[in-house]
């Protein structure tokens, strides 16, 4: 996730001039053709799934002049046709791992959450202490990497989703962000 992708011989990104509103667009990197996805407010984040015919991305839609909370989107390659992933909670972060399940966190009041998405049924995965903040989150075969700030500690740490506990992968005063695989 993040800024830009790159899927075959498309790059996609977010595009933000001081004239319009951010976007996601995608161009091809052999023509230099490049195409206009959605209008996007908020952080933008989007990956695109294995296949690379479908992308996810977090938008805030402004409803009744109030930019709404982020939620999940999808964009279709085939039809161009853009829906709004119904799904629970208020998305801070989420990947899509290479079974093209859609792992997110979720904020619930003092607390967030980990929830799995597999296109048919909505699982939660785990639920934080109070206070306790998953930052971001990485999933490669089932194997869950996340960037948690422990209130006790006062730091943010890796830790490894293993067996229903996690593993603390770092422990220092050092701050570790944007795990990638």
């Amino acid at each position: 996730h993040g800024n830009t992708e790159v899927h075959g011989e498309w790059l996609t990104y977010v595009k933000r001039d001081l004239s319009s509103p951010r976007a996601i667009v995608r161009k091809s990197l052999k023509t230099g053709i490049e195409e206009h996805i959605a209008d996007c407010w908020g952080q933008c984040n989007h990956q695109w799934n294995h296949k690379g015919d479908v992308l996810y991305f977090m938008h805030s839609p402004a409803k009744d002049g109030f930019q709404q909370y982020e939620t999940l989107y999808t964009y279709h390659s085939e039809t161009k046709k853009i829906e709004h992933l119904n799904v629970h909670g208020r998305i801070r972060r989420f990947c899509v791992d290479e079974n093209d399940d859609l792992y997110r966190i979720v904020q619930d009041g003092d607390n967030t959450e980990i929830w799995k998405f597999n296109g048919a049924s909505d699982e939660l995965i785990y639920r934080s202490e109070p206070f306790e903040q998953i930052e971001d989150i990485v999933v490669k075969s089932g194997n869950i990497i996340s960037v948690i700030f422990n209130p006790k500690k006062q730091q943010a740490d890796l830790y490894q989703y293993q067996n229903g506990e996690w593993i603390a992968i770092t422990d220092s005063k050092s701050t570790e962000l944007a795990p990638f695989w």
